[in-house]
């Protein structure tokens, strides 16, 4: 019998559903949010700059009206029934968005962003079914940030009387579901996929990837973070001293982003790294090997997937900042869609594609998977699309050269923050 709750030893939840706790970023964040400050000082709090969890629904146990400080993301993984996320948005209009799998829901999302400070619920659509996510957030939880809507009930019913019904039918948590004699059976039959590696790229409309395959940017936060980890920064010697002044500007960022990415067939992830924690999310089609080269010049592979059908396997991955991340697909007749989330988020200036020949000397115990997993010139797919000339390829390579990354643009820090921030960084 499968059981998600003992494979990824999840918790009850006092919202509902079950949760275990995956990536907390060892990386410290300033957010430059007001929700964020201290109530009683009125300053603001360092925080982890992401963490990510395992979170099971189940039957009729649903997610009980809550609310965040913090944007949250919500994963699909695996389950035989979508999940439908209850939003009430900022204007009071309810709003409905089903997480689940597009080959067997036609409009069901494998992400859904809830924003900080809205409330929202959750449940299983087909109530003898469960539904497994992971739910990421930037910056990171806490758990003083987490507000369940119980207490505000008449408020919410006299702010919102036309929502009356939804509001009550999710408002007290349903915890008798979780409870620790969990003997639910968690196996899925194995789907067939209906969308292939084409209908995904169409679908959610994916562009060619400078390090190889496709990608789209699906969430940026509109919140900024100033990250006080030290390689964030960067430091120059003016002109006129040999003194270093650390470069403000350089160490803002917003507070996470997260894409969806396609691998297909022969096509592979070239050795990169970023300068912030990234997080891997299966979602569907063929497993996915990530080959890691740490700090320290370790080699190590994880295998992205689906771990009740490759044994191995993990739903989620981490690659810690400043390692290198090259990747494939297991099943070279397939392909692999997979989210990525990053905390801070990602902007150009923090993504760097591997030199092959600078790689070699680095790490040369590794020549076989380094010259296996680098280009000397940018690839391009032979089929998509299907008419594409040389000029095509040198526009492609342009924008590619220029850093399709450029979609993560910096937010611009604030200069009332900077004195602040100066004094605490000891600049």
């Amino acid at each position: 019998m499968l059981n998600y709750v003992e494979m990824l030893k999840l918790e009850s939840h006092e919202e509902g559903g079950y949760f275990g706790l995956y990536y907390q970023s060892p990386n410290k964040v300033m957010p430059l949010s007001s929700r964020y400050k201290n109530d009683a000082t009125e300053q603001r709090i360092e925080r982890h700059a992401g963490s990510s969890i395992y979170f099971l629904l189940e039957k009729q146990g649903f997610s009980a009206w809550h609310r965040l400080k913090s944007d949250e993301i919500w994963h699909y993984y695996a389950g035989s029934s979508p999940i439908d996320i209850y939003i009430i948005d900022d204007n009071g209009r309810l709003k409905i968005y089903t997480l689940g799998h597009p080959n067997i829901i036609e409009n069901a999302l494998f992400q859904v962003v809830v924003k900080a400070g809205v409330w929202f619920a959750a449940k299983v659509r087909d109530e003898l079914s469960f539904g497994l996510v992971g739910c990421t957030v930037s910056p990171g939880f806490e758990y003083h940030d987490f507000e369940l809507a119980e207490k505000y009930r008449d408020q919410l019913v006299k702010q919102y009387p036309e929502l009356t019904s939804i509001i009550d039918r999710f408002i007290k948590p349903n915890v008798i579901q979780s409870n620790n004699n969990h003997t639910y059976d968690h196996h899925v039959a194995p789907h067939k996929n209906q969308l292939s590696a084409k209908d995904y790229v169409r679908k959610l409309k994916l562009e060619r990837y400078q390090e190889g395959g496709y990608f789209c940017l699906n969430y940026k936060a509109k919140d900024s973070v100033f990250s006080l980890d030290p390689h964030y920064k960067n430091n120059a010697a003016t002109a006129s001293s040999q003194k270093t002044k650390w470069d403000v500007s350089t160490q803002e960022r917003s507070a996470g982003t997260s894409i969806y990415f396609l691998l297909d067939k022969q096509d592979f992830s070239a050795w990169h790294r970023l300068k912030s924690d990234e997080i891997w999310h299966y979602y569907d089609g063929s497993p996915i090997d990530i080959h890691i080269i740490d700090q320290y010049g370790n080699l190590n592979t994880h295998i992205l997937g689906n771990p009740s059908m490759t044994k191995g396997a993990s739903f989620q991955v981490v690659i810690q900042a400043n390692d290198w991340v090259a990747a494939e697909v297991k099943d070279k007749l397939s392909f692999g869609l997979i989210g990525r989330t990053t905390s801070p988020g990602l902007k150009y200036g923090d993504f760097e594609l591997a030199d092959r020949k600078i790689l070699l000397f680095q790490f040369p115990q590794h020549e076989n998977i380094i010259n296996r997993f680098t280009r000397i010139t940018p690839t391009h797919s032979k089929s998509w699309p299907s008419k594409t000339t040389m000029i095509g390829y040198a526009t492609v390579a342009l924008v590619a050269s220029l850093g399709l990354y450029s979609l993560f643009k910096e937010n611009v820090i604030s200069d009332i923050y900077v004195d602040d921030l100066k004094s605490r960084l000891q600049m």
